[in-house]
């Protein structure tokens, strides 16, 4: 199941008794929340930590002229994420077992990259009204004291307390992330090893011909 997940950047989500699929893309905001909601203070994660970080991802796929069998795709890199990172490229493999396409692969690995890289965590203990979210949806949160104007965040996870308060974990979401064009695809060979015909390609036979 996390396999099939990974082939569209999905999550799925126990609430309520039922499971709810979602599909990865960019999604409107279900809540508005800013001061007078919260209760007590906002925790606040402002980086992931460094052993978790990375600035580029190669992705591995399912080719459909290698026999169905993995190999490794362009690796999707930011030079800018680089160079906040000191330089140094972090390159992290993601495997797409359900992915067959050079395009996919690398639109999902773009994907993978963007979300890592948007990186505030917060955990908020908000009123009632949090009882109608859940897990995977999206809400802006206005907070003068980090300067948070309607910026927008996922829910990651979701607790009811004794009290009828809901405490959200919350993970920084941007729509850029979900962002793709042809224009950002890279050719996956775009000097052929060889021109020779494929072995295992044997064409039908022709028309019979009687001399």
């Amino acid at each position: 199941l996390v396999k099939l997940l990974g082939s569209m950047a999905g999550e799925l989500v126990y609430s309520g008794g039922l499971f709810f699929v979602h599909a990865g893309g960019a999604a409107a905001s279900s809540l508005a929340l800013d001061e007078d909601d919260l209760i007590g203070t906002v925790t606040t994660h402002p980086k992931v930590a460094r052993r978790e970080l990375f600035n580029a991802v190669k992705p591995v796929f399912v080719k459909q002229d290698k026999d169905w069998q993995p190999g490794d795709g362009p690796v999707v890199t930011a030079q800018a994420y680089q160079s906040q990172d000191g330089g140094t490229e972090i390159v992290q493999r993601l495997d797409l077992p359900f992915t067959i396409t050079s395009s996919m692969a690398q639109r999902l690995a773009h994907v993978a990259l963007e979300r890592m890289r948007q990186q505030i965590a917060c955990e908020i203990t908000v009123r009632q009204a949090g009882l109608q979210l859940r897990a995977w949806d999206t809400v802006t949160l206005t907070y003068a004291t980090n300067g948070w104007s309607s910026k927008k965040f996922r829910v990651i996870g979701w607790r009811l307390n004794p009290d009828a308060s809901v405490t959200l974990t919350l993970r920084e979401e941007a729509d850029a992330v979900w962002d793709w064009s042809a224009a950002d695809e890279t050719a996956e060979d775009p000097a052929p090893d060889t021109d020779l015909p494929d072995p295992r390609d044997v064409p039908g036979p022709g028309a019979l011909v009687f001399v």
